[in-house]
């Protein structure tokens, strides 16, 4: 099992509907607003890193109102 923190910026006004719509997403396991340059973080883990990669990239970045993404592996 391998899981990451995903920093995201949202579009401006956006952040409480990215919100929403990441808590629907398999594998999510927390979101939370926070205030600075990020606007929303969340906890994902998945089976490998390939299948991190595709969630990240197709259940996250694919949410309206993302407007970008860094993620951090946990060690």
């Amino acid at each position: 099992m391998v899981s990451a923190y995903v920093l995201v910026m949202t579009i401006p006004g956006m952040a409480f509907e990215v919100v929403k719509k990441a808590k629907k997403v398999k594998g999510v396991k927390e979101v939370v607003t926070v205030t600075g340059p990020v606007d929303v973080i969340i906890k994902v883990s998945a089976e490998d890193l390939k299948m991190l990669g595709d969630l990240i990239v197709s259940g996250v970045q694919g949410i309206e109102g993302v407007r970008s993404t860094v993620t951090c592996l946990i060690a």
